[in-house]
């Protein structure tokens, strides 16, 4: 995944998954399972965007 890549799946982690009110934890980017061996991060494109 490009820089780019990821500054949008974090986005819509943010806005999705960890909105305001839905959990009590904060997101963190910068989570090692996000890298580990083992995980592969996976973004949906529709028309070239995310």
């Amino acid at each position: 995944m490009t820089p780019d890549d990821w500054r949008a799946m974090h986005d819509i982690r943010q806005k999705v998954l960890f909105a305001p009110g839905r959990h009590s934890i904060s997101y963190d980017e910068n989570h090692p399972d996000d890298r580990a061996d083992g995980n592969t991060p996976f973004l949906l494109f529709e028309n070239e965007e995310p």
